[in-house]
């Protein structure tokens, strides 16, 4: 070690982060990590609770979509079978 002793020691570090401000950066996203570490994890949990939300509305409208989409389908062939029976001359129930 030269005569800089601990000054020595931070640009060392300092020049292997890739400069001062990354190392200053990495120092404090350290600190944060240790202060709290629960709160990425937290942050993590409610981004999978509203990914999970979302996913069950787009499900929902999906199955709301499918079961208009049938109806609109039993509708157009009651239509169609009714057209049909009138133009036979049939009796319409």
């Amino acid at each position: 070690m030269s005569n800089l002793g601990r000054y020595q020691e931070f640009t060392t570090q300092a020049k292997e982060a890739g400069g001062v401000d990354k190392l200053i950066e990495a120092l404090k996203e350290a600190a944060r990590n240790e202060a709290a570490p629960g709160v990425r994890w937290q942050g993590i949990g409610i981004g999978a609770v509203g990914t999970l939300a979302a996913a069950g509305v787009t499900a929902f409208a999906v199955s709301q979509f499918q079961a208009n989409k049938r109806a609109r389908e039993e509708a157009v062939n009651e239509a169609e079978e009714r057209l049909k029976k009138s133009i036979e001359g049939e009796d319409i129930p």
